[in-house]
């Protein structure tokens, strides 16, 4: 079990051991795949900070990040932001 932000929301985990990729449904997803797990709900954090896809944070001032990411592995992709 991982635990993310706080309050503590959880979700049960399978590391993938060939990435460093750690992947979370967020709340807004809808898809079949997001509504068979748990999905973190960020409006219960107190402890969110918006960053890029790249890792760094917005300048102050900025909008939310809204860039876009998809990610390769051997049995297909996923993409979200």
């Amino acid at each position: 079990e991982l635990r993310i932000a706080t309050p503590p929301q959880a979700f049960s985990v399978v590391f993938d051991t060939g990435s460093g990729n750690l992947l979370v449904p967020a709340v807004d997803c809808n898809s079949e795949a997001c509504l068979r797990h748990r999905r973190f709900n960020q409006s219960l954090s107190t402890s969110l900070q918006e960053v890029r896809c790249d890792g760094t944070p917005p300048s102050p001032g900025d909008a939310a990040p809204t860039d876009e990411v998809t990610i390769t592995f051997g049995t297909g992709e996923i993409s979200g932001v």
